[in-house]
């Protein structure tokens, strides 16, 4: 709320909500994703009786490609059309009542 924080700390609270949500959940998923993919290889292995090693590379592949494709969005996103604070009146009120809304100045990502 910009009552508490200046307009310009609630844009850059805006900026960096993305990022964020972004960065966590490429973590999360390429995690999970790469757990699934080593117990994938070392069933496959076990129906020919083979023995196989899975290596950090394995691993470390999946979240490499997950996060540069990530980063690379959320530069554009945060270059062509940042997200900044804005005031917008309450609908239906004498225009006194107002909120705070995150909002881009363009419509670049639809």
């Amino acid at each position: 709320d910009d009552g508490v924080a200046s307009v310009e700390t609630c844009t850059s609270s805006c900026r960096v909500l993305p990022w964020l949500l972004a960065i966590g959940f490429t973590i999360i998923f390429s995690a999970l994703y790469s757990k699934i993919r080593r117990l994938n290889i070392v069933l496959r292995s076990a129906q020919s009786f083979q023995r196989v090693e899975v290596k950090e590379q394995d691993v470390l592949v999946p979240f490499g490609i997950l996060f540069g494709i990530n980063l690379i969005l959320l530069i554009l996103w945060t270059v062509l059309d940042p997200l900044t604070w804005q005031r917008q009146p309450v609908p239906g009120s004498d225009g006194t009542s107002t909120y705070g809304i995150c909002l881009s100045d363009g419509q670049a990502w639809l």
